[in-house]
């Protein structure tokens, strides 16, 4: 199979721009819920015990980012895997 460089250079440009789409996204919310946060003073007291008593062991292991990045690998190979295919529908269609 050969590999088409402008189709290539496409999809990775797709990708970085749907990616930072969403961070920009995440980045946008995340300031508006930190302008709009207002402390309950009164009673946030009554957490404080509730966390105290309860201590926990172990490694904390996240799977967070592998499963983005495959998220972000299966989102190239089909987004190329389309454009393939349209591109040759629309070969044929023109001859």
């Amino acid at each position: 199979m050969k590999l088409n460089k402008r189709l290539s250079i496409e999809t990775i440009i797709v990708t970085a721009a749907l990616l930072m789409i969403g961070y920009g996204w995440k980045i946008v919310q995340g300031m508006w819920l930190t302008g709009n946060y207002v402390p309950d003073i009164m009673n946030s007291n009554s957490d404080v015990d509730h966390f105290a008593s309860q201590v926990s062991f172990g490694p904390n292991i996240s799977f967070g980012w592998s499963r983005i990045l495959v998220g972000i690998i299966i989102f190239i190979v089909m987004y190329y895997g389309a454009r393939t295919i349209i591109d040759k529908m629309m070969m044929k269609s023109r001859k």
